[in-house]
């Protein structure tokens, strides 16, 4: 679909061409496939021409959905049942990225565990109350496979070649590519630390807890006392804690992740900025408004306009919530 991201496409192939090089044969084979065969552009502005309708496919092992987040089908009630009606043929499902947003919408992933890139995270969660996303770089839940992002893709990859062709030939493959090592959907995503070059990975284990606690309450404003308290240590050690590894306060790191999850709000759907700040702790509109634009430079509602003018297509405004 338009404004897919090309580093999953070719973290999707590549792997399995390579396999077919190491084997001799081609095991692997793959087409490009849009809802009307017509080129489609990926986010970096370059087009592939498309092998086949979506309608059209009568068989195969796999099929993955590419996409940007606020992609849409052009026959949305059409493709979603060319979708249910491949997926009960047995063909497995899958997305990856934002492609997780249109599979979602195709109804045949309630109840089922995905893979939700993190900055996607709290958008996805407000849209689909019905799906369990994770953290996970990758999930594969009865026969729907996902990944986080392009790196993840390939590690999905490198798992449907182990299971066809055995260990050996993936890591030869993995190591072909100097992949470093390989991920499993015991894996979890890597967040950036806000406002430092760190990863949460890299953090103590105490100021880890208190963050995942953060992510965990962005709709109410939790003291940091509390949550101190939670995680068993004093409130004045777990200052000393964020201080020392994040150059920030426990409150101030609390107000940028609540001030990011808003950001995605504001960006990714038509929620209004009421409803966005009581979704993110802020007691008003007028007070996200003060802190969204000391933080980014520019009021939410002139990021959401700036959003839809650049993604206006077909005289559909976006980000939409639908």
């Amino acid at each position: 679909m338009d404004g897919f991201p090309m580093g999953c496409l070719s973290s999707a192939i590549e792997p399995l061409r390579v396999a077919n090089e190491i084997i001799g044969y081609e095991l692997f084979e793959w087409s490009l496939v849009s809802e009307n065969q017509v080129p489609t552009k990926s986010s970096a502005k370059v087009s592939f021409d498309n092998d086949l309708d979506l309608e059209k496919i009568s068989d195969g092992d796999f099929l993955f959905i590419l996409s940007a987040p606020t992609s849409k089908f052009k026959n949305p009630g059409r493709a979603n049942a060319t979708i249910r009606r491949l997926f009960k043929s047995g063909i497995a499902i899958g997305a990856f990225s934002g492609g997780i947003f249109p599979l979602a919408k195709s109804g045949i992933m309630e109840g089922i565990q995905c893979s939700v890139h993190w900055c996607y995270e709290h958008v996805f969660r407000s849209q689909f109350l019905n799906v369990r996303h994770s953290n996970s770089v990758i999930a594969v839940d009865k026969n729907r496979y996902t990944a986080s992002g392009a790196g993840a893709v390939f590690d999905l990859m490198l798992t449907i070649i182990e299971k066809e062709l055995g260990s050996v030939l993936m890591t030869e493959v993995a190591c072909w590519f100097q992949h470093p090592y390989i991920r499993t959907s015991e894996i979890t995503q890597r967040k950036p630390l806000q406002h430092t070059d760190e990863t949460t990975h890299s953090l103590p284990k105490q100021v880890q807890n208190a963050i995942k606690v953060f992510s965990e309450n962005i709709e109410i404003t939790l003291q940091v006392s509390d949550v101190a308290k939670n995680i068993g240590i004093s409130p004045r050690h777990l200052e000393r804690l964020f201080q020392q590894y994040t150059s920030q306060s426990p409150l101030q790191y609390y107000r940028n992740v609540r001030l990011n999850h808003a950001r995605h709000l504001v960006l990714n759907t038509n929620n209004s900025l009421i409803s966005i700040a009581m979704d993110t702790g802020f007691s008003s509109s007028s007070a996200l408004h003060l802190h969204y634009k000391r933080k980014y430079g520019s009021a939410p509602t002139k990021d959401r306009q700036r959003q839809n003018e650049f993604r206006v297509t077909q005289n559909l405004a976006v980000p939409s919530a639908i």
